[in-house]
């Protein structure tokens, strides 16, 4: 009888959400609904990331606002103090704003005129609109030449925040935006790296549009990935290679008949976005490929160290050169630019860069099983890597070269440290949040 009644109340269920899935849901189903609601906080009730979402909210907020606080005053503090100092990029390209105050048109753009430094690039006039507003509000002196920086690290916490509540649960939103908030590569990075940083939150919002449009079908969330995506491209030249990836892997999910309109709308979103920049390249049509294209693998070197120097059968040694100096910058390769401010040392500090290489394990294993947010990652961070890769050898690993993977290693280390903190604190028979704190 037992056994009866269990296949019966099965029965009724599975005939409960048939009927759910057909828009018909008859009104004594709500009662199912209320009396089980309560067992939402139970933690049986497991989050995207297969965790227990067991999360305080009050606390959960409170935490979050401390990190993200703290974060921000690390960004704005001594202005003065912009370590190691700023590029002079930065300030050739801000100074259209400088001099063109208040006549910078909309649409194009204008070359990249430094003394000295032959180069074939171009500076968005929206970039320059965007700095010209920054000035007006920070002023001309240390603290407007700092928010050039810092507003775009600012603007990752939140940004990465909810990239990593798209992805999976609140505890590893936190933790991703923990990491992004206080380690140095992107500490530092935020501080001095102008379009580098304002690369970061564009690309992040993006990819968590885009998850979210794909989660509920949104074609208003599209259009704003897409948006996002082409904005991106008025910054930092490494933008050009994270857009290649992310529209990659937009190509990947067409067979799903579902995200065709989807792609459509980011393309529309995209193109837009990009536009008043692209009339730039009809002016400048020999600019086409910018600063990317100064800097290739195929441009002659002044590096001794570089294997094969400038020789004929170069290319293919600077290739496998930069691709291991470039993938081991979670834990033993070192930027060799003091510049950067990390003189001769890995961006990233061991247990991080273990944890990074343990989460890019973790998406690549669940992005097989149909992860689509991992999947998504995985094509940002191939194709962000790509351009540091690709490009001339001389300095490598350049960090700033790939500045739009700064934050991906920040996503893949949150994943595995959500999982390993919890089992610690249980072999070790201490509370969850003394495990945290350590």
């Amino acid at each position: 009888d037992l056994a009866n009644g269990l296949g019966n109340l099965a029965s009724r269920v599975t005939a409960m959400v048939e009927r759910y899935r057909d828009g018909v849901l008859p009104g004594r189903s709500l009662l199912f609904v209320r009396n089980v609601g309560h067992l939402m906080t139970n933690p049986a009730i497991l989050d995207r990331d297969r965790q227990p979402e067991t999360c305080d909210l009050v606390g959960h907020h409170c935490e979050s606002g401390d990190v993200l606080a703290s974060g921000v005053a690390l960004r704005w503090l001594a202005p003065r103090q912009i370590p190691p100092g700023v590029w002079a990029d930065a300030l050739f390209e801000a100074e259209g704003a400088l001099r063109m105050s208040g006549h910078i048109p909309w649409l194009g753009g204008r070359p990249l005129d430094v003394e000295g430094l032959p180069n074939s690039a171009l500076v968005s006039n929206l970039y320059l609109k965007w700095c010209s507003l920054l000035f007006r509000v920070f002023g001309r002196g240390d603290v407007g030449i700092l928010s050039l920086s810092a507003v775009g690290g600012t603007l990752a916490l939140p940004a990465i925040y909810w990239l990593g509540r798209e992805m999976g649960s609140r505890r590893r939103a936190l933790v991703a935006m923990a990491i992004l908030a206080f380690t140095g590569w992107p500490l530092v990075f935020s501080r001095w790296a102008w379009t580098g940083t304002l690369l970061w939150p564009l690309l992040l919002s993006a990819a968590a549009a885009v998850l979210r449009a794909l989660r509920t079908g949104s074609l208003p969330w599209a259009f704003a990935s897409g948006a996002l995506v082409g904005l991106s491209l008025h910054t930092h030249p490494a933008a050009w290679a994270a857009a290649a990836g992310l529209a990659a892997f937009g190509l990947a999910v067409l067979r799903a008949r579902r995200a065709r309109p989807l792609l459509a709308a980011a393309a529309v979103g995209g193109i837009l976005a990009f536009l008043p920049f692209g009339v730039a390249f009809l002016k400048y049509p020999e600019r086409i490929g910018g600063r990317a294209r100064d800097v290739s693998l195929l441009v002659p070197t002044k590096d001794v160290a570089i294997p094969g120097g400038n020789r004929f059968y170069a290319p293919p040694l600077r290739l496998l050169y930069n691709s291991l100096e470039y993938t081991g910058l979670f834990v033993w390769t070192r930027d060799p630019n003091p510049r950067h401010g990390m003189p001769d040392r890995p961006p990233l500090d061991p247990l991080l860069g273990v944890a990074a290489l343990a989460g890019a394990a973790v998406a690549l294993r669940k992005s097989g099983s149909g992860d689509v947010g991992e999947r998504l990652v995985l094509f940002l961070a191939a194709a962000s890597l790509l351009s540091g890769i690709l490009a001339n050898p001389g300095g490598a690993p350049n960090l700033s070269r790939i500045a739009a993977y700064v934050a991906v290693p920040a996503v893949w280390a949150s994943g595995a440290l959500v999982r390993w903190i919890p089992a610690a604190a249980r072999r070790l028979s201490v509370r969850r949040g003394l495990a945290w704190s350590f």
